[in-house]
């Protein structure tokens, strides 16, 4: 039954665990034997946002800032927004503190891939430094595209700039990827229809 939320919770996992072991098949007949998922699809159409959301190693990040040709990236993390709590007391009344909400606050957002020959980042944030943000902030987006170059999410960063340009640890003789960071920071994030 659809309100059964313990069948619908075994349901995700055996959706994901079928797309991981026996692929989209498995995965499509999963979804088609359960009303809760059928029921989000189009007649004819299999549902596959359930899918496309945990298939992140096909995921790529594309930085998308005007004028400034910044590219994909592997690794993402602080599209994030809080609200917070705020307690408070009427008087001299004895009753548990009241809670309302204050000032949203937004992350950073931290993205980070292979180094490649691209100066674009180090190139922002070299404005940055010599010029402040408040001359080389950007209205810029991030599109979240899947391993068929289909949009997948976006969201919108405003006045956004680079707060840290960072390269990964170097060692010599080290036969791992070296990693280029960017860290953005910005005063607000909207998740925007694809």
């Amino acid at each position: 039954m659809p309100g059964d939320t313990t069948r619908n919770a075994v349901t995700r996992r055996g959706l994901l665990a079928g797309t991981a072991v026996g692929g989209a098949g498995l995965a499509a007949a999963l979804i088609e034997s359960n009303p809760v998922f059928a029921a989000a699809s189009s007649p004819g159409e299999p549902f596959t946002g359930a899918v496309a959301a945990r298939s992140s190693d096909a995921l790529s990040f594309v930085l998308e800032v005007p004028g400034r040709a910044m590219g994909a990236f592997r690794e993402i993390s602080g599209l994030k927004t809080e609200v917070d709590v705020i307690e408070f007391r009427n008087g001299s009344e004895n009753l548990p503190a009241r809670k309302t909400s204050g000032p949203p606050t937004y992350h950073d957002v931290i993205l980070s891939r292979p180094l490649t020959d691209s100066l674009a980042a180090s190139d922002w944030m070299a404005q940055v430094a010599a010029q402040g943000s408040a001359a080389v902030r950007a209205n810029c987006a991030i599109q979240i595209v899947d391993g068929r170059n289909q949009a997948v999410a976006r969201y919108h960063l405003t006045d956004a700039w680079p707060r840290k340009v960072e390269i990964g640890s170097l060692k010599a003789g080290n036969s791992e990827e070296l990693m280029e960071t960017v860290t953005m920071t910005c005063e607000f994030i909207q998740r925007l229809a694809v």
